[in-house]
């Protein structure tokens, strides 16, 4: 909760089921991980690498994505869904 990441290379990383509630990751290389499950509540992520990674079923609210690169960087936060009980 709260944790702050910056310039930390993650690739390959498996956030399955992670609660990264207020977690902020800058200018970090995320290339490939996994976040299937992941509770993205408040999370950000700015000038981060996102190629290949796979966050399509992660709980979010108030998620950001900002100038990320990546497939799936530009619709990150539209493919979140919200958590049960916002819903």
């Amino acid at each position: 909760r709260d944790a702050a990441f910056a310039h930390v290379r993650l690739g390959e990383g498996d956030f399955s089921g992670a609660r990264l509630h207020g977690a902020s990751f800058q200018h970090c290389d995320l290339r490939r991980c996994r976040g299937e499950g992941a509770a993205l509540i408040g999370t950000v992520f700015r000038h981060c690498r996102l190629e290949g990674s796979h966050w399509a079923t992660t709980e979010a609210w108030r998620l950001q994505a900002v100038d990320c690169s990546g497939d799936h960087a530009p619709d990150m936060a539209a493919a979140a869904t919200l958590p049960a009980h916002l819903s």
